[in-house]
Order: C-alpha cells, then sequence, then structure tokens
C-alpha cells in the first residue's frame, strides 16, 4: 500500500521537469525508513513527508539536486537528464580541440562555448563527472 497519490504527485513533478520514480524510493517501499535526501537536499522545499509524499505545485526550480541527493535514483530529469546531458557534452567534444568539458552554474556569468550550463552544480553526479571521459574528454 502506498501512502501517496501517486496520479497526483507524478503528475506535479512532471510539470516541474523532474520525474519521480515511487517504486524505488526506499520511504515509499519501507515505511519505516528514515531516509529524507531529497528533503534535505530540495532548496526551494517543494518536497514535503506527512504521512504522505507532497511536491508543491510551481514552486520547483528544476535545480536538479534532488537528483544528486538521492541514494535510490528515484529522480530524474524530464527535460535535461543525464542521457541529454551526455548528448550536450558529445556535441561539446567533437568540435572541441581541448578536449575539455566545463560545467558552470547558469547563474554564472563567466563561461565560454563550451561549457555545460546547469541550473544548479549541486546536479553534478558520478555520472555526469565521468561521463565526459567516456566520451573522450581529457579533462573536465
Amino acid at each position: 500500500m502506498f501512502l501517496f497519490d501517486l496520479p497526483t504527485a507524478l503528475e506535479k513533478a512532471a510539470r516541474a521537469g523532474i520525474v519521480w520514480e515511487p517504486r524505488l524510493c526506499s520511504r515509499v517501499r519501507f515505511p519505516r525508513s528514515k531516509c529524507e535526501e531529497c528533503l534535505k537536499g530540495c532548496p526551494e522545499q517543494v518536497i514535503s513527508w506527512d504521512k504522505t509524499l507532497k511536491v508543491l505545485e510551481g514552486r520547483c526550480t528544476e535545480c536538479g539536486l534532488c537528483i544528486s541527493r538521492c541514494p535510490n535514483g528515484v529522480f530524474r530529469g524530464q527535460r535535461r537528464g543525464d542521457y541529454a546531458l551526455a548528448r550536450e557534452m558529445a556535441s561539446l567534444l567533437s568540435g572541441n580541440s581541448r578536449n575539455m568539458v566545463a560545467f558552470c552554474c547558469a547563474r554564472s556569468e563567466q563561461f565560454d562555448r563550451d561549457t555545460v550550463v546547469l541550473p544548479c552544480l549541486g546536479r553534478l553526479t558520478e555520472n555526469l563527472l565521468l561521463a565526459p571521459f567516456a566520451l573522450g574528454a581529457t579533462r573536465v
């Protein structure tokens, strides 16, 4: 038995650009779980638990911290997930003589065309840091 309204939670998360897969959540699967990494990581406090999962509509900034904080891979970006970002890196590397990929925050004013711009650097996961090397980069 799930402790939340699945269609409502998924609908709200999808509008925000973040997809949540409840079957992967340890707190959903095991009600005694104390995991709150997504709650702790969300700077906008969009995610909350009060006997049920609550996703506050319209407040998500798509920073992606829930993606990088969750140990179970519950969250993924709907618009710019890891695969889409890896494709961006491959495209950057194809025209990049430096064989380098740089990451920066969207608020930064100092980046060039060889930079992957993320909504927040907290979005960086091991996958995103290792992907450039798998694609032929020599530096990140």
